[in-house]
């Protein structure tokens, strides 16, 4: 039926979905002024100020509402047909990216596989869902790529980008997609102008920007990660002014080399026989020492090229002979992310921090992946609303180990 044929006193139940907020249901939030109407609500998305209200309420955080669906149907020992498991999957496909996107949950390719178990047709889903774009979607893309500004808060990289329609495109959320993966951002806002309103989508990959925070600011909410909100009021290139100025108040600070790094740091004088630098990384259960002339740093050391000078004869010559001066090193405030990089890029197990020239600290890939272990946890207890998780030692362990940081990172 139209809206328009509706009689609202015939209303006795109305069912919400996917939403919870009154100006996304139209001339339907009427309704709402019945309080003789029952009021169901399933949605994926937490509830925020000012949101509708149930006398019944399904809203968990799950990539999709589709997922909640298929929950009540195998609780409720009910029998979907092939056709409904199919429409319910492709529903999990395209809200989750195909369980591409960081709001995944486990609970959704589990309701994928109940869905599969009761006939659901993956052939289907997978000529329905969107993988390419198409053409305006392309053109819209472009023009959105070549309007972005990107800004770089405290550490984070983040893209603004505008654009405007005249007529209604599809989903903004798979361009917002595109853009970070095209442009290996940290997180992006999409500004889209079309149909006489304003659509605001937006994307993080970071724990130090949480999009549905800002984006509640605009009347829209959604998860830490992803967010949209629809404003009738200022133009595209307003929104970008204010969202640029709102932004520094939601970016948290990133870590910096002072929160993770080791002290006080081993060092080894830099007129000790290679010798002697062995017996000291035997002691200690290090791997590098840094090398220090009156105090001030000279270089590292490994016990790769201290155990070379052993084979060849050499135990009596000084370290400073041996070290690299050539290594990289930081400062206490450099971010973390920034380590992360040079670390990867340069292959350097081992990161002295500096205060001038004088060794305050150092870091490790142990350090880094215990830092992303610690977050992973946060992440996890934040999604489940759970208790807090292990709690680690400040002993730091050494880093001997010559397997991939970019592939620990990922586990």
């Amino acid at each position: 039926m139209r809206i328009r044929d509706v009689d609202p006193a015939q209303v006795k139940k109305l069912i919400i979905v996917d939403t919870k907020q009154p100006d996304r249901i139209g001339p339907l939030a009427e309704l709402l002024k019945n309080k003789d109407i029952e009021v169901h609500i399933y949605d994926h998305h937490p509830f925020n100020e000012g949101d509708i209200r149930g006398s019944y309420e399904k809203a968990d955080m799950v990539g999709a509402t589709a997922t909640i669906l298929a929950e009540v149907l195998r609780e409720k020992k009910l029998r979907p047909t092939p056709m409904e498991a199919t429409i319910l999957t492709l529903g999990i496909y395209e809200e989750t990216g195909c369980l591409l996107f960081p709001s995944t949950t486990e609970r959704d390719l589990l309701a994928v596989a109940y869905l599969i178990r009761k006939g659901a047709n993956l052939t289907i889903v997978s000529e329905y869902v969107k993988i390419d774009l198409r053409r305006e979607e392309l053109e819209l893309l472009s023009e959105l790529l070549g309007s972005s500004q990107e800004l770089t808060i405290k550490g984070i990289r983040i893209i603004l980008a505008k654009a405007s329609r005249d007529s209604y495109i599809g989903d903004a959320a798979i361009l917002a997609h595109k853009i970070m993966d095209i442009e290996d951002i940290d997180a992006v806002i999409i500004i889209l102008s079309m149909e006489g309103k304003t659509i605001l989508v937006a994307r993080s990959r970071v724990q130090e920007l949480d999009v549905s925070a800002l984006l509640r600011e605009f009347g829209g909410g959604g998860h830490h990660h992803a967010a949209a909100a629809t404003v009738k009021a200022d133009s595209p290139d307003m929104l970008a002014d204010r969202i640029a100025r709102m932004l520094p108040e939601h970016v948290r600070p990133g870590k910096i080399a002072a929160d993770i790094m080791t002290q006080p740091v081993i060092t080894i004088p830099w007129d000790s026989p290679i010798a002697e630098a062995a017996d000291m990384m035997t002691k200690y259960g290090v791997n590098v020492l840094p090398v220090i002339r009156d105090g001030v740093y000279e270089g590292l050391i490994s016990r790769e090229t201290v155990e070379k000078s052993l084979f060849h004869g050499f135990r009596q010559n000084r370290v400073i002979d041996f070290c690299s001066t050539e290594k990289l090193t930081v400062t206490s405030d450099t971010p973390v992310r920034d380590i992360e990089t040079m670390m990867i890029e340069q292959n350097q197990k081992f990161m002295p921090v500096l205060e001038g020239n004088k060794v305050i600290g150092a870091i490790t890939r142990t350090d880094l992946l215990r830092m992303l272990y610690e977050e992973f946890l946060k992440k996890r207890r934040i999604d489940k609303e759970d208790t807090a998780g292990p709690h680690f030692s400040s002993r730091n362990l050494s880093d001997g180990s010559g397997t991939s940081f970019r592939r620990m990172s990922i586990l």
